[in-house]
């Protein structure tokens, strides 16, 4: 059993969204899965990428997001989940009122080295 309490820093990024590990490789003795914590002002996005091998799902809990996948867009909204294919290019919108919160799980965990931006 791997019990793990968030009480690693978040990461606040230039254009104010931030991200906060809930587990990941450093807190965990596993390497197939980690989860993070989005919280994305309004107006805010993250910049086009794709993972090599990370297969992605975000799990909105609040907000109205736009989300493209390969050119493809669409709403989401708290309740909805997105997977999101390895070697796919995506964005997430911030589109809302109110900030845009989701989880975003990695399978395998996250790695810097496999998130290649596109812009």
């Amino acid at each position: 059993m791997n019990v793990v309490t968030t009480s690693k820093s978040p990461i606040d990024l230039p254009n104010g969204v931030r991200i906060t590990p809930v587990i990941d490789r450093t807190n965990s003795d596993g390497d197939r899965l980690s989860v993070a914590r989005v919280d994305m002002p309004v107006g805010t996005s993250t910049l086009k990428h794709y993972h090599r091998i990370t297969e992605e799902l975000y799990v909105v809990i609040e907000g109205l997001g736009e989300m493209q996948i390969d050119g493809e867009n669409a709403r989401i909204v708290g309740g909805q989940s997105v997977r999101i294919s390895p070697n796919t290019v995506h964005v997430i919108r911030n589109i809302g009122h109110v900030p845009l919160v989701f989880l975003a799980v990695c399978n395998p965990a996250f790695a810097p080295d496999d998130e290649i931006f596109t812009e």
